[in-house]
């Protein structure tokens, strides 16, 4: 089974999309989501999620600095950055570090 970790600063984008996909239905086990950077990257290290699916802007370290991280310490996870921004050098940025831009909503 497929191992994802959902990462925001914001517990109702957490949850949403924590709830809002039947993950199990496509074979994906969700994670205890994380609300920082920080605590995303000891469950990268303890659980060794398949998929990192981070916001780009949170408090702490962002998305792009996790990604870094999680890319220095597992070479194979795949990144998907969330990003309701739409300031293309966040894309550019999140697509040089091969995750992928989604929007998700306006801040």
């Amino acid at each position: 089974m497929i191992k994802l970790l959902i990462v925001d600063d914001e517990v109702h984008i957490r949850e949403g999309i924590s709830k809002v996909i039947n993950w199990k239905e496509l074979d994906i086990d969700v994670l205890p989501a994380a609300a920082s950077a920080e605590e995303a990257f000891e469950t990268i290290r303890k659980q060794k999620p398949d998929i990192l699916l981070t916001d780009i802007r949170m408090t702490g370290r962002n998305g792009l600095e996790l990604a870094d991280l999680a890319k220095q310490h597992d070479q194979e996870i795949e990144i998907l950055i969330l990003s309701g921004y739409d300031d293309f050098h966040y894309a550019q940025q999140a697509m040089k570090k091969g995750g992928t831009r989604l929007p998700v909503e306006n801040k």
